[in-house]
């Protein structure tokens, strides 16, 4: 059994890799601007939604190139999905964190491995949920209904 990756998966996969650093970059530098302002839990809160705003814009606009997406579309029921799926992933990565902790004991090193382990493991489920749920081409029964 041949198992074969098309070019334009790989290159999707990399722009979702690229989009989702960015966002990364973004909770950093909102985290430690808002810490200054307000507490830890705050900051993180509104840290990790400006990330999730930042992954939201620019997945529609690079990595799938959805044909007329604008940024309000976050307020419609795509962006309703892909938030909710990304506070899913929030919970599952501190989750799989704090397990792993648990299985392997803390230390500094271990929980930045195993937490890099997550972010892989999460980037491909990522891009898997994204290409087939939320960001597919196919109208969904809901959208067929309203039709």
């Amino acid at each position: 059994m041949t198992f074969k990756i098309s070019k334009l998966v790989i290159k999707q996969y990399i722009k979702l890799c690229v989009v989702g650093f960015s966002g990364t970059i973004v909770q950093f530098i909102s985290f430690n601007l808002l810490r200054t302002m307000m507490s830890a839990s705050s900051a993180i809160f509104f840290a990790i939604l400006l990330a999730i705003i930042n992954n939201f814009y620019f997945h529609g606009r690079v990595t799938f190139k959805k044909k007329g997406f604008v940024f309000t579309d976050l307020f419609t029921r795509i962006g309703f999905i892909f938030v909710i799926y990304q506070s899913l992933m929030v919970f599952l990565q501190i989750e799989w964190l704090q397990w792993t902790v648990w299985w392997i004991g803390p230390s500094r090193l271990h929980e930045n491995i195993m937490m890099f382990f997550g972010m892989v493991w999460g980037s491909l489920l990522n891009y898997v949920v994204y290409k087939n749920f939320i960001w597919n081409d196919r109208p969904s029964d809901m959208d067929k209904a309203v039709h």
